[in-house]
């Protein structure tokens, strides 16, 4: 598993995941294996506290998912499956606005394109 890099050192966890099996001819599962979930969310390769780093940078340094799985040394894949589902339960918390009683604009207008107008 990978959790949050120290500096510009990249952090393995290595877990030794123990598995069970049961020996009732009857068991529809047969095999079961250690949850953990405070540390990590089912087949998950990235720690939660890893999780909450990402969504960190993502907010307030405006990373990209592909920088910062470069940065935990997994795939974009491995990162986003971790960090979207944690992103949408944090979208649909209401209390989020609470307190709010108005929003601000930002008053910069850009011009797109290579041909730039005099002017703001």
């Amino acid at each position: 598993m990978h959790d949050v890099p120290h500096g510009e050192v990249r952090v393995r966890l290595v877990w030794r995941q123990r598995t069970w099996r049961c020996p009732e001819a009857g068991c529809l599962r047969g095999t079961f294996v250690e949850q953990v979930p405070t540390l990590v969310s089912p087949r998950a390769q990235v720690t939660r506290r890893a999780v909450a780093w990402a969504i960190g940078q993502l907010r307030r340094e405006h990373a990209t998912i592909a920088g910062l799985a470069r940065r935990l040394d997994v795939s974009w894949w491995a990162l986003w499956r971790a960090v979207k589902p944690e992103l949408q339960r944090l979208a649909d918390d209401e209390t989020r606005f609470a307190g709010v009683t108005s929003l601000g604009v930002d008053a910069h207008i850009w011009h797109h394109g290579y041909r730039r107008k005099k002017g703001p």
